[in-house]
């Protein structure tokens, strides 16, 4: 299909929705919208608040001066924390249903500046609501060594690359956010057990941390932590990638994203569950010709299946996989379906649904992948 200038422009004009997430209580999602401002070549973002319910969208943010700032949700449903990043400084916002607003500039934080690479993207409140787990560079050296000579650089000679750890923000106190990973290697991906005490995440630990240190190709592997800082441990470790973990409601398994061999060549990444003790695995999508798509986390859905994101040629598709049946693909009427996330209660999935001329909308769907809702950003945001 020929498209006009008219068109085209208008694609690139276009506000668009994505990283759908259920509160964990109550019937409503929260999602982004990016709007781009073509003239001045920037992006800001608006927050939205659907009411699943009556399917009614309500702007709760906007101007956001970051293109698609983590986001997440209070355990009570009722505040969301989302990340600032500009030019100078980063800042933390809390800001409730109500209107209500709480700003902690991270300025004098003892880290660098927060990481928001899609690989180690890691922004949660705690279950217990005390606390934020976000993952963040360390700050930089006064002695940074030698390019030349060092073999831990960026694979360019330019120097050395930043380490990425997970750090926590105790919310109701004035202490400093402190570290829960090491500072000699790459961690992210991080994400909250039941217990408010222990997290889960992806860890480089390999030694192999130059050049691409998001490449699938590197052994990155599942560890866990207190979020004291005094115990990390592996709990998936092996020659290949392990990423993008997610876990149960009750904390039970633990699902990732595995690559089943190492190599410069493209590998399909299987859909693997876990105990919390590492001792029983259990591959979910081995076999298939398709790979997941490990830029969009395992959703863990009530009745104990996963719903993820298939890449099937020149589409991207939902599929549910569980222990007991065999994957099922889920079909929408759109060709590209992306992040999708589970409400824990009524097994709801929402997800970020477009096509080559259609921007980026939000869909709701049945638990068993039938078309409900979809949210289209409102047209009086089109600058």
């Amino acid at each position: 299909m020929e498209l006009d200038r008219s068109t085209i422009r208008a694609l690139f004009e276009a506000p668009m929705a994505t990283r759908p997430r259920w509160a964990p209580a109550g019937r409503r999602l929260v999602y982004t919208v990016a709007v781009p401002d073509v003239e001045a070549n920037r992006t800001t973002s608006e927050l939205w608040i659907l009411d699943a319910d009556v399917a009614n969208s309500e702007r709760l943010v906007h101007g956001i001066p970051t293109g698609d700032p983590p986001v997440t949700w209070s355990s009570d449903g009722t505040c969301l924390a989302y990340a600032e990043i500009d030019d100078e400084t980063d800042r933390i916002v809390l800001v409730g249903l109500d209107g209500s607003r709480r700003e902690i500039d991270l300025k004098q934080a003892p880290h660098g500046r927060l990481a928001t690479l899609p690989f180690f993207r890691t922004f949660a409140w705690s279950p217990t609501d005390e606390r934020l787990l976000y993952s963040a560079y360390s700050p930089d050296p006064k002695d940074a060594p030698d390019p030349a000579v060092n073999p831990r650089n960026d694979g360019d000679g330019l120097g050395e690359v930043e380490r990425i750890r997970l750090w926590v923000h105790d919310l109701h106190g004035n202490e400093p956010p402190r570290p829960v990973t090491s500072d000699e290697y790459h961690s992210g991906a991080g994400i909250w057990m039941p217990d408010g005490r222990t997290v889960v995440f992806v860890s480089n630990r390999s030694g192999r941390e130059e050049g691409a240190v998001a490449s699938l190709t590197q052994p990155f592997a599942i560890w866990t932590a207190d979020i004291d800082g005094s115990t990390e441990q592996p709990l998936v470790s092996d020659s290949h990638a392990a990423v993008v973990p997610a876990a149960q409601a009750d904390g039970r398994r633990i699902a990732y994203l595995a690559a089943p061999m190492t190599g410069p060549h493209a590998v399909n990444m299987e859909l693997t569950t876990v105990d919390t003790t590492g001792s029983d695995r259990r591959t979910l999508t081995g076999g298939l010709d398709r790979s997941v798509d490990p830029e969009s986390p395992p959703a863990a859905a009530p009745n104990g299946s996963w719903v993820v994101a298939l890449m099937d040629g020149m589409r991207s598709v939902l599929m549910r996989a569980s222990e007991d049946s065999a994957p099922e693909t889920l079909v929408l009427e759109q060709p590209h379906a992306s992040l999708p996330d589970v409400d824990g209660r009524s097994g709801e999935i929402a997800c970020v649904t477009q096509a080559a001329t259609m921007p980026p909308e939000i869909s709701l769907l049945s638990p068993g992948g039938r078309k409900r809702v979809r949210t289209a950003p409102p047209r009086n945001l089109r600058r």
